[in-house]
C-alpha cells in the first residue's frame, strides 16, 4: 500500500504540474470539470442515487463551471431553478411520495458538494495558475503527513464516530504539514505572500483540511463504506482525494483574494 501510493504521487504529481502551469486556462477547465464529475458520481453511487438523478446533477455540475468560467460566479437563479427542476422530476416521476426530500436532497448536496465548492479553483487560478499548484500542494503536505504521523505514532482517536482511523497525532501532522508546504512552495512559486502570511494560510489550509476529510468520512460512515472508489491505485477514490481540497478551494480564494485586493 505504502509503495503503491507513493509511485502514483510520483507519477501524477508533475504530469499535473505540467498541465496547470503551462497549458491555457481552457485545458484546467477541462481537467477540474472531470475531476469534479468523477467525484460527484462517487458521492451519488455511495447513496445509490438513481440513474435518472445522477444524470441531472452531473449535467448541474457541468453547467457551475461553465458559469463560473464565463461570468465569473453561478448566479442564485440557477440554484431555484434546480431545486424547481429536481423536484418537479421527482413528483412526477413516482407517485409515490415516499423517499421524495431524500432523492431531491442527495442530487443537490452532491452538486453544492463537489462542482460548487470546486469551481473555486477556477476563480482561484484568474490570480494565477501557481495558486493552484500552491493550494494542491499544501493539502498534500497536510494529507501526507498526517497519513504517515497517525500511522507510526497516532494512539489518541480524533472523532471515533465518524472516522474511527483519524487520530490527533495525525491531526497535528496535518497542520505542521501544510504550514510547511505552504511556506516552502510560497518561496518556490514566488508569491507574494509574507513569512506570517504563508504561516497563517498555511495553518487555515490544514486546519479546513481536516474538517474536509471528516466530512466526507461523515458520509462514508452513513453509508456503510470505506473508500468512495479505487480509480487512484492505494490513494482509494477521486473523492478521497480531493474532500481536503474541496472545502479548502473557497477559503483559500477568500483569503488570496482579500490578500491581493488589500
Amino acid at each position: 500500500m505504502h509503495r503503491t501510493r507513493l509511485v502514483s504521487a510520483l507519477i501524477l504529481m508533475p504530469l499535473l504540474i505540467l498541465y496547470i502551469m503551462y497549458l491555457p486556462p481552457v485545458f484546467f477547465l477541462f481537467l477540474i470539470m472531470l475531476i469534479s464529475m468523477t467525484g460527484q458520481y462517487e458521492f451519488y453511487s455511495i447513496f445509490s442515487v438513481e440513474k435518472k438523478y445522477r444524470v441531472i446533477g452531473l449535467l448541474s455540475g457541468g453547467v457551475v463551471f461553465f458559469l463560473v468560467y464565463t461570468d465569473g460566479s453561478p448566479p442564485a437563479d440557477f440554484a431555484a431553478v434546480l431545486f424547481v427542476l429536481v423536484a418537479v422530476i421527482r413528483l412526477f416521476a413516482k407517485k409515490s411520495p415516499d423517499n421524495a426530500l431524500r432523492d431531491v436532497s442527495y442530487v443537490l448536496a452532491g452538486v453544492v458538494y463537489v462542482p460548487f465548492l470546486l469551481s473555486y479553483q477556477i476563480k482561484l487560478r484568474e490570480f494565477g495558475p501557481q495558486w493552484i499548484i500552491y493550494l494542491d500542494s499544501c493539502v498534500w503536505g497536510a494529507d501526507s503527513l498526517a497519513y504517515y504521523l497517525g500511522k507510526s505514532f497516532g494512539r489518541r482517536k480524533l472523532y471515533r464516530t465518524v472516522s474511527p482511523n483519524k487520530t490527533l497525532m495525525g491531526a497535528t501532522g496535518s497542520l505542521i504539514g501544510a504550514v510547511l508546504v505552504s511556506y516552502v512552495f510560497s518561496i518556490i512559486l514566488s508569491l507574494e505572500l509574507s513569512f506570517l502570511q504563508a504561516i497563517a494560510i498555511g495553518f487555515v489550509i490544514g486546519f479546513v483540511s481536516i474538517i474536509g476529510d471528516l466530512v466526507e468520512s461523515m458520509f462514508k460512515r452513513d453509508s456503510g463504506i470505506k473508500d468512495s472508489g479505487s480509480i487512484v491505485p492505494g490513494h482509494g477514490g477521486i473523492l478521497d482525494k480531493i474532500d481536503g481540497i474541496l472545502v479548502v478551494s473557497p477559503v483559500v480564494y477568500w483569503i488570496i483574494s482579500s490578500i491581493i485586493v488589500l
